[in-house]
C-alpha cells in the first residue's frame, strides 16, 4: 500500500463508537429551554424579547483512542495529525458554507425576518502539537421566539458534521440576550471521559444463525446468485469482539465471485458474511448495471419529518423513472435500502460502454459529446476518464439521465407540497434534490442522486437496521401503495418477517431491473436525446445543471444540441 494511503486508514480508523452528535443538541437545546431567565422572558413577552443569541461548537482533536485504533506510531503521528486537521477543516468548511448560504437571511413574515452570522476561528496547536482546536460561532440575531428551533437546527448541521467523530473534546457556549435579560449556558458536550454511545450495529455474530439461515433460503440464494452472477461482489463482514468490517475486501480490491446460489449460505456461514454488494462492474471490467442511489440528507428527515420524507423520496424516485422511460429506457427496479434511501437499477448491455480498438468508449454520440467540451473548464480538469473509462462513461450517462427527469419531472407538486417547500427553503421541487454532494454545501437537507456508487446492496440486512434491501414495486414497476408508508415499509422490511414471507410470495421481494440495450444507449446519446445534456454537464458543471432554472435548461441544452450537430467531431 502506498504511504498516503496508509496515511490515510490511520487517520480514519473504523470507528467500534459513535459520538451521539443528536443527544448534544437535545441537551444544549434542554438547557436554554429550562433557564429561568429564558422561562421569564416567555412569560413576559415571548414574541419580542428573544432578539439575538449565539453559540460557539469547539472540537478538539486528535482522540487517543482512535489513534491507537489507527495504529499511528511516533513516525507517522505528525502526518496523521496533519491529515486528521484536513479532514475537520474540510468537514466544518461545508457545513458553514451551508449556513452561510442556507441561512444568512429568511423571511419570517412582512415585518420579521431572521438574520445570521457566521464566524470561524482556527485554534492554534497545544501541548506541542499534540491537540488541535477549532470553534465555530453561529449567531442568531433580530428574531423571534421562533428562532430556537433555527438555532437547534444550526447546531444539528454543525455537529452532523463526520469530522466530529474524530472528537476528543467538543464543547459548546451559547448565549442569549432579551429585552429583560440575558444569559449564558456552556459546558462540555462530550469529552474524553464521557461514555461513548456504541454504534448501532445488528450485523453481528450475535444474528449470525439468522443471517445464515436467510441466504439459505433456496428463493433468496437463487435471487442473490442472479443478481451477483458476473459482477464482482464486495461484503460486509461479522466479527466477534468488534463492530462489522464494511465492504470487508474493497480496500485490498479482492472482489469475490459468486457461481451458484450454494455459493451464497457458503459465504454467510464459513466466512461470516453478513451482506452481499455487487459492484456495478463485471469481473471483465465492463459495466453491468446503471444504478441511482437515493439519499436522505438527515436535514432533510429533520426538516420534513421522517415520514414526509420518505413519501418525498418515494416522489422523485416516481420522476427518474417518468423520464427515463419516456425516453425510452425500460422500466427499473426500485429497492428499500434498508435505511432511509431507495436504489434504482437497470441491467444494462455491457458492451453499451466498453472500449473500443482506440481504447475510447465506443458510442460515437457520446464521444461527440464529451470532445464539444473545452477541457479548461474550471471545475474540469481533464475528460480522459470520462473517454476511456467505463465506470465514468457511463456515470455521465445515469447523471444525465436523472438530470433531464429533474429539470422536466420535478415540477412543483410532483414531489414537495407548499408546507414542505417552506420548511427546506427552496422554490421548486427540483431543488429539494443534488447530484452533486461535494459543491452543494445545502446537502445535507437534500435527496442527494448518487449515480452509478461502486457498490450496492443487494437482499442483504442493512448492517445497522437489520432492514433487507428488497423491491417495492409491483410486476409493472410502480410503487405498491402500502410501501409508500414509512413504518410501512420498515416493518415489511425486518429480517425475520421477510425470511417468513418471501417464500410464500417472491414476487413482493425480487428486484427486476429492465435491461437496457446497448443500441438504445447509443440513440440516447445524440444529441436530440441525452447528448446535449452530457455536454452540458461537462461544460456549466453538474451543481450548475442541478440548479438552473428549467428555462435555462431548456435554453442550454438547444444550444449544445446545436453545437454537437454542427461539431464535426470524433474520437
Amino acid at each position: 500500500m502506498r504511504h498516503d494511503q496508509r496515511v490515510f486508514y490511520m487517520s480514519t480508523p473504523a470507528l467500534n463508537r459513535e459520538l451521539d452528535t443528536q443527544a448534544m443538541v437535545e441537551v444544549a437545546m434542554a438547557a436554554i429551554l429550562h433557564d429561568k431567565v429564558f422561562s421569564k422572558m416567555l412569560l413576559i413577552d415571548p414574541f419580542a424579547s428573544f432578539l439575538w443569541a449565539d453559540a460557539a461548537v469547539t472540537i478538539a482533536f486528535p482522540d487517543p483512542v482512535l489513534l491507537e485504533l489507527g495504529k499511528v506510531g511516533d513516525a507517522d503521528r505528525a502526518e496523521v495529525l496533519r491529515a486528521q486537521q484536513l479532514r475537520v477543516l474540510g468537514a466544518l468548511d461545508a457545513a458553514t458554507n451551508y449556513l452561510k448560504t442556507g441561512y444568512k437571511v429568511r423571511q419570517v413574515d412582512d415585518n420579521l425576518r431572521h438574520e445570521f452570522t457566521i464566524k470561524r476561528t482556527m485554534g492554534e496547536p497545544k501541548n506541542e502539537g499534540e491537540v488541535l482546536v477549532e470553534t465555530v460561532t453561529t449567531s442568531v440575531s433580530l428574531v423571534d421566539f421562533r428562532s430556537i428551533d433555527v438555532l437547534r437546527e444550526m447546531l444539528d448541521i454543525l455537529l452532523q458534521a463526520d469530522a466530529m467523530q474524530l472528537a476528543r473534546d467538543i464543547s459548546l457556549v451559547v448565549r442569549v440576550r432579551g429585552s429583560i435579560g440575558k444569559f449564558k449556558i456552556e459546558g462540555e458536550l462530550f469529552d474524553g471521559k464521557a461514555e461513548r454511545r456504541p454504534v448501532s450495529t445488528w450485523l453481528t455474530m450475535e444474528h449470525k444463525a439468522d443471517v445464515v439461515a436467510w441466504f439459505r433460503i433456496p428463493e433468496v440464494a437463487a435471487m442473490v446468485a442472479e443478481g451477483c452472477r458476473d459482477h464482482r461482489v464486495t461484503v460486509d463482514k461479522m466479527n466477534k469482539e468488534a463492530a462489522v468490517t464494511k465492504r470487508a475486501n474493497l480496500a485490498e480490491n479482492r472482489p469475490i465471485t459468486i457461481l451458484s446460489p450454494k455459493d451464497v449460505g457458503d459465504l454467510a456461514d464459513l466466512y461470516d458474511f453478513g451482506a452481499l454488494y455487487p459492484w456495478v462492474e463485471r469481473h471483465d471490467g465492463l459495466v453491468g448495471r446503471l444504478v441511482a442511489d437515493l439519499d436522505m440528507g438527515k436535514g432533510f428527515v429533520s426538516l420534513l419529518g421522517p415520514r414526509r420524507a420518505w413519501a418525498a423520496c418515494c416522489s422523485v424516485s416516481d420522476a427518474i423513472v417518468a423520464g427515463a422511460t419516456a425516453l425510452g429506457m425500460p422500466v427499473p427496479a426500485r429497492l428499500f435500502s434498508g435505511s432511509r434511501g431507495i436504489h434504482v437499477v437497470w441491467d444494462v448491455d455491457p458492451e453499451a460502454f466498453q472500449l473500443g480498438d482506440d481504447k475510447c468508449i465506443d458510442n460515437a454520440g457520446y464521444s461527440r459529446a464529451v470532445l464539444a467540451v473545452e477541457p479548461k473548464a474550471e471545475h474540469l480538469s481533464s475528460l480522459d476518464h470520462y473517454l476511456h473509462h467505463p465506470l465514468f462513461a457511463s456515470k455521465l450517462f445515469l447523471q444525465a439521465l436523472v438530470l433531464h427527469a429533474m429539470q422536466t419531472r420535478m415540477v412543483n407538486g410532483a414531489v414537495l407540497d407548499d408546507p414542505g417547500r417552506r420548511a427546506l427553503d427552496v422554490a421548486r421541487d427540483a431543488l429539494a434534490c443534488t447530484l452533486d454532494r461535494k459543491k452543494d454545501v445545502r446537502y445535507p437537507t437534500k435527496i442527494c442522486v448518487d449515480c452509478q456508487p461502486l457498490v450496492h446492496r443487494w437482499l442483504s440486512p442493512h448492517h445497522k437496521s437489520g432492514r433487507v434491501t428488497r423491491s417495492i414495486v409491483d410486476e409493472a414497476g410502480a410503487i405498491r401503495a402500502e410501501f409508500r408508508g414509512l413504518g410501512f415499509i420498515q416493518d415489511e422490511s425486518e429480517l425475520a418477517r421477510v425470511a417468513v414471507d418471501l417464500p410464500k410470495r417472491p414476487s413482493w421481494y425480487a428486484p427486476r431491473p429492465g435491461f437496457v440495450p446497448a443500441g438504445l444507449v447509443e440513440a440516447l446519446c445524440e444529441p436530440a436525446q441525452l447528448g446535449a445534456t452530457i455536454a452540458m454537464q461537462l461544460g456549466e458543471g453538474l451543481l450548475a445543471c442541478c440548479t438552473m432554472t428549467p428555462g435555462r435548461y431548456v435554453e442550454l441544452r438547444d444550444y449544445y444540441a446545436k453545437r454537437l450537430d454542427g461539431a464535426g467531431l470524433s474520437p
